[in-house]
């Protein structure tokens, strides 16, 4: 067995763990985005309700 055979698997394993961590810092976007949207939300809220 060469060094080579284990390559498809190392690069499977690396590909999962890329993966993983796509998905945690997509997760992490999302919840940074919506926080800025409600943050937006609020600030025009206040504005409208001052100016009434």
């Amino acid at each position: 067995m060469t060094h080579d055979d284990h390559a498809p698997e190392q690069l499977a394993r690396r590909a999962r763990e890329l993966t993983r961590e796509d998905r945690r810092s997509d997760h992490r976007l999302f919840w940074l985005e919506l926080l800025a949207v409600l943050l937006v939300a609020g600030v025009l809220v206040a504005r409208w309700l001052w100016l009434l």
